[in-house]
C-alpha cells in the first residue's frame, strides 16, 4: 500500500507554522515555532517510522517515532486470542525536531482488571500480553491539518486489522475510530 503525502503537511512546514504546543524538549518555557534557523525544514509527509507497545510493573507505554511533524495519534490494541475487548488511545507529542525532521508520540496507561476501562488512562490487557505475542497493534498518526497521515499495523494479526476481520465483540465492533485499511504492515521498534 502507497504511503499518503499531503502537500498541505509540506507548505505548512516550510512557512514554519507548526501546531500550537510544539514546544522545544530543552526549554519548556517557550514555544519554538519558528524554523528560520534551521539549515533544511522538513518538507515530506508525515510516516510512522518505528512503533513499540510494552509493560512493566502494570504501566503500558505506547511510544511512535515519526518522521515530520504531527498533530497526534490513535493506538487501537486487541489480544488476537480474545476479540471480546480492544481499547483505543490518544497518543500525544512528548519530543520533536525543532526543524521539523520527528516527533516522538506516547501514551502510558494503567493495566486494570475492572470495567469500564477509561480512555487514555486504563486499559484490561494484563502486562504479560504486551510479550506474549498475542496483541495487534495499528497507529494512526495525524498531519499538523489533523488529518490522517499514516498508519503503522502489527504484532499476531496486523492484515486482520487492516482487513476489518480481528475486531472486538463486545467494543469497537466497527474497529478503530480511525480508517485501519490505510494502514500498512511494519515491524515495531526493538
Amino acid at each position: 500500500m502507497n504511503r499518503i503525502a499531503f502537500a498541505a503537511l509540506a507548505a505548512t512546514l516550510l512557512v514554519g507554522c507548526p501546531e500550537d504546543g510544539k514546544t522545544d524538549s530543552g526549554d519548556t518555557d517557550t514555544d519554538t515555532t519558528d524554523t528560520t534557523g534551521c539549515p533544511t525544514t522538513f518538507s515530506g509527509p508525515v510516516t510512522v517510522q518505528e512503533a513499540s507497545a510494552s509493560c512493566t510493573g502494570d504501566v503500558v507505554t505506547i511510544d511512535v517515532l515519526t518522521e515530520g511533524w504531527t498533530s497526534g495519534g490513535t493506538v487501537y490494541q486487541i489480544q488476537s486470542t480474545v476479540d471480546a475487548w480492544a481499547d483505543e488511545h490518544d497518543l500525544e507529542s512528548y519530543e520533536y525536531d525543532p526543524c521539523g525532521e520527528y516527533d516522538r508520540l506516547a501514551r502510558e496507561l494503567a493495566t486494570t482488571t475492572t470495567l469500564p476501562t477509561v480512555r487514555n488512562e486504563s486499559t484490561l490487557f494484563a502486562c504479560a500480553s504486551y510479550s506474549d505475542g498475542t496483541m495487534t497493534w495499528a497507529v494512526a498518526v495525524t498531519d499538523l491539518n489533523g488529518d490522517m497521515a499514516d498508519c503503522l499495523a502489527w504484532g499476531d494479526d496486523p492484515q486482520g486489522v487492516i482487513d476489518g476481520t480481528r475486531l472486538s465483540t463486545f467494543n469497537y465492533e466497527d474497529g478503530p475510530t480511525f480508517d485501519e485499511s490505510m494502514c500498512v504492515v511494519g515491524a515495531p521498534a526493538r
